[in-house]
């Protein structure tokens, strides 16, 4: 499963949060419509729909270079609703397929030294130094 799909459907099972005293409300993306292209330009993801890449990535985003499929138009729904969520990009993330959470340095530590017994995919995005994500997924 790519990261992108395991973040926006462990959103999908979570729902709003509270992160650090504030709403967190996740939009989801509308207005799905079919493609020619036959893959993600993000992740490459094979799909038969998605949304035009002009609207979803902005004359601002920087990387470029990553792009799976940088011939594609086309953009999944999962990575639509990554980029369009300004919290998944704000703090710090752990997503497992059934739960998305933001923790803080204290639930970090205790989840890094303590990791739950569940089996399966999990991704984790550790903020660091306010500016700087590292990935780590299994």
């Amino acid at each position: 499963m790519k990261p992108t799909k395991l973040v926006y459907l462990a959103a999908k099972a979570t729902g709003d949060q509270v992160v650090n005293g504030k709403p967190v409300k996740y939009e989801h993306p509308v207005g799905i419509m079919p493609t020619k292209d036959d893959k993600c330009y993000l992740c490459g993801k094979e799909i038969m729909e998605g949304y035009p890449r002009k609207t979803v990535i902005k004359p601002t985003f920087t990387d470029t270079p990553y792009a799976r499929a940088p011939r594609s138009q086309t953009a999944c729904i999962a990575c639509t609703f990554c980029l369009s969520n300004k919290a998944l990009r704000m703090y710090s993330i752990l997503a497992t397929p059934d739960r998305l959470r933001h923790p803080i340095r204290g639930e970090w530590r205790d989840t890094l030294l303590n990791p739950p017994n569940r089996c399966g995919e999990r991704l984790s995005c550790l903020r660091l130094f306010n500016w700087d994500l590292k990935m780590f997924g299994q």
